[in-house]
């Protein structure tokens, strides 16, 4: 690295490559002793050698870079440059695509970035459109190399997309010479508070090229006994905190699979009351009332093949001796309820007095209405038409939306079965437990 760093100027050296603004260029020139400023690349070469330059900052808007950038550190705030160096030789980073999503992942750095990163992000909300950076690998790297230069990739993110866990920026030390390399393709980030945040890190593995930068009061050789002892506590919570979280991402990640598992094992069952329509919602629906103490029969399983199209179910409750319900399920992609669906349970009951000379003690129409529309958009059954909803009422009918029979279902412990009968016994018309 000695033959990298010649010359007499004060250190850091660096070049500034683009169009600063005056703001900035002050706030430069208060944090570096040497700088030289140039609008391109041709310029920039016929200023300085690249022996000479310690730090290149790319401004906004640039497009032709140099074609040393294997010879120093860089932070690059372009959108336009062509690809970065990566971790490894064979690597080059490079914009990828923008992302479609809202949500935006902040990894577990170092207590001393996460303050100013929270500072100069507390106010993202939505990185909807931003620029994401990815890497390619050389056609001659090994499978090793490949994923070791994925991993440093991947752990050098400042911010990043948590479906691609593609970074919106990066900052990491190159793996042959240790030299930085970090881009911030959106304009969200502050510049001179990330230059000066990335080479305090870059100075702590390579102090010959940024000599004392940051505050030497921190340095354990300056400090008092005093400031060593606390500094050192401060170290231990910090190594302690970083091993506690660690635990807490495992714990995280077993409880997601398991979540994720049981979310399969849902949709193919208890969630089908939201979702289904046909047999699949008719045997979910056989399953909840059982919850609830009913005996059901399918009547499919208990009329002749040759009898007259009936109702879908029966019920019957264990303590009330000759109580019986008839039940008809239905599921539609639009509608939330139709009235033919009660009319024909008028007629069912009407067989089911032929066949038993009684009429069934209720009538139990069950519908899983709108599925194409969120559960929450879902309209009641027939909420326009309450007059529809009281004269079913009158012949002891009760309507019975699935999202409100997936809700008991859930809060069963707490409802008990004996209430959710009574409601089931004593309600007329709309079925409103909760």
């Amino acid at each position: 690295m000695g033959n990298n760093v010649s010359g007499r100027r004060p250190l850091p050296r660096v070049a500034l490559l683009g169009k600063f603004n005056e703001p900035i260029l002050e706030q430069y020139e208060k944090l570096f002793p040497t700088i030289w400023l140039a609008k391109n690349a041709d310029e920039l070469d016929m200023l300085v050698h690249y022996n000479e330059v310690d730090l290149l900052i790319i401004d906004k808007g640039v497009e032709e870079i140099p074609k040393w950038l294997d010879k120093v550190h860089v932070i690059c705030f372009s959108s336009g440059t062509p690809r970065l160096p990566g971790p490894n030789s064979s690597n080059r980073i490079y914009l990828a695509d923008v992302t479609e999503t809202e949500e935006y992942v902040l990894p577990n750095l170092p207590l001393s970035w996460n303050r100013r990163r929270e500072a100069d992000l507390a106010n993202v909300s939505n990185v909807k459109g931003w620029i994401q950076i990815d890497i390619r690998v050389g056609s001659y790297t090994s499978t090793s190399q490949d994923m070791e230069s994925r991993k440093d990739f991947s752990e050098s993110s400042i911010i990043s997309n948590p479906h691609t866990s593609l970074p919106f920026a990066v900052a990491f030390s190159r793996n042959e010479n240790n030299l930085g390399i970090a881009w911030f393709p959106n304009s969200v980030f502050s510049q001179t508070a990330w230059v000066e945040l990335i080479i305090m890190s870059w100075a702590k593995i390579d102090p010959e090229r940024f000599p004392g930068f940051g505050d030497w009061t921190k340095n354990p050789d300056w400090m008092t006994r005093e400031e060593e002892i606390i500094s050192h506590q401060i170290s231990e919570l910090e190594g302690n905190m970083e091993e506690t979280i660690i635990q807490f991402k495992k714990q995280i990640g077993t409880l997601s699979k398991e979540l994720s598992e049981l979310s399969i094992s849902v949709n193919a069952g208890r969630r089908r009351l939201l979702t289904a329509q046909g047999d699949e919602l008719v045997a979910e629906v056989i399953y909840a009332f059982r919850e609830f103490g009913y005996v059901v029969q399918n009547v499919d399983e208990i009329l002749a093949p040759e009898s007259p199209r009936r109702e879908d179910l029966r019920f019957t409750d264990p303590d009330l001796g000759d109580w019986e319900a008839i039940v008809e399920v239905r599921g539609y992609t639009r509608s939330a309820g139709k009235t033919a669906d009660l009319s024909r349970l008028a007629r069912f009951a009407n067989l089911y007095y032929a066949e038993k000379n009684n009429i069934p003690n209720k009538r139990i129409y069950v519908v899983n209405g709108q599925t194409e529309l969120l559960p929450s958009q879902r309209q009641e059954p027939f909420e326009s038409s309450n007059e529809d909803i009281d004269v079913f009422g009158e012949q002891d009918g009760i309507v019975i939306s699935t999202i409100d029979l997936f809700r008991v279902a859930k809060h069963l412990d707490k409802i008990g079965v004996e209430e959710i009968k009574r409601t089931i016994r004593e309600t007329e018309g709309r079925w409103t437990p909760m």
